[in-house]
């Protein structure tokens, strides 16, 4: 999943699921490494951590193909680990802000507040055509890494 604009941009991959060999329980069979290539103005940087479930990628999909067709979709999108989210502008134009903390946050790089312990926001265009590539890339890491296990066992 790639979002650009001119000054910044954010990539993101899924590497593997952190326990490869489980398969049969709803939390580690479904962990996700997901690592982050991010630049917000003069900061760059790069970051893997296993921060997503298989089920939490599908819901981002889904909540980007809604944003982009113009549904309305919730504003905010978070996940169990607090390590990004994801939200959508009110005011015009309406932008798509990636906010970015914890284990994948750089160490010494100040958040929105200028305070280190703010998540780092990221805006960009919110342009429909972009956003569905979003979508397709997504989609293919899911066929990669499917949702294993629904319940523990």
């Amino acid at each position: 999943m790639l979002l650009k604009n001119r000054n910044s941009h954010f990539e993101m991959t899924v590497i593997d699921y952190e326990f490869p060999e489980v398969h049969d329980d709803r939390y580690d069979s479904n962990w996700l490494i997901i690592e982050i290539r991010a630049t917000r103005a003069k900061d760059s940087w790069s970051a893997a951590y296993p921060c997503m479930l298989t089920g939490e990628l599908a819901e981002l999909a889904d909540w980007l193909d809604a944003v982009a067709d113009g549904k309305n979709a919730t504003l905010q999108l978070g996940f169990f680990e607090p390590n990004l989210h994801f939200e959508v502008t009110e005011s015009a134009p309406k932008k798509l802000c990636v906010y970015i903390d914890a284990e994948l946050k750089p160490a010494g790089v100040l958040g929105d507040d200028s305070g280190i312990d703010d998540p780092i926001r990221i805006e960009f265009e919110l342009i429909p055509a972009e956003l569905k590539d979003a979508v397709v890339s997504l989609r293919t890491y899911l066929r990669a890494f499917p949702i294993r296990a629904t319940s523990a066992e």
